[in-house]
């Protein structure tokens, strides 16, 4: 239905992002670099969860803290030892189930990360925005939301295709007039 992870990657439009840089005198970089900086930092989490949606394991898988949380840096400079450690934290069974989807997610990752136009709606919305909001914007998630919901109402500045038709679909429900 949404064409993006999660709902908070609405608020992630480079374009919308870029106006809202210049509101706060944020200079001397792209929405695209700030946002890819952000994800990269959440580069193992994102590729975890992607080899693990993809996979067909039925165990629980080990979540090592330390080990998800290692950013695109520490995982490009070596990509099969981290995947052997994360191999390594599971079960045997499962082992054998989830590495060709991490092998695959590492992959991914390394194409989305580049890719301006999808990036942006399939990074993990949440930490992304709480991160870009706080270390960038030097304001709360909540007062960036607001401030990039009124860059649409009152700057002209088109709300991105996934919000349009979210919004367009909430608005074709019998009940429900915005």
């Amino acid at each position: 239905m949404l064409d993006c992870h999660e709902e908070e990657n609405l608020f992630l439009d480079p374009a919308t992002l870029a106006y809202v840089m210049v509101l706060t005198d944020v200079m001397g970089t792209s929405a695209h670099e700030v946002i890819r900086n952000a994800s990269d930092r959440d580069a193992g989490y994102w590729i975890f969860g992607y080899a693990t949606a993809r996979s067909r394991t039925k165990h629980d898988l080990n979540k090592n803290r330390g080990l998800l949380e290692a950013g695109w840096a520490t995982i490009e400079y070596d990509p099969g030892g981290w995947m052997a450690s994360v191999l390594d934290q599971q079960v045997s069974e499962a082992r054998a189930e989830v590495s060709a989807p991490l092998r695959k997610a590492v992959e991914a990752y390394r194409t989305l990360r580049v890719d301006h136009a999808l990036l942006w709606r399939y990074c993990n919305g949440k930490t992304v925005l709480a991160e870009i909001a706080r270390d960038t914007l030097k304001m709360t998630v909540d007062a960036a939301c607001s401030l990039i919901i009124t860059s649409w109402e009152h700057s002209g500045k088109e709300r991105p295709e996934p919000c349009k038709e979210l919004l367009a679909w909430i608005e074709s429900l019998p009940s429900v007039k915005i």
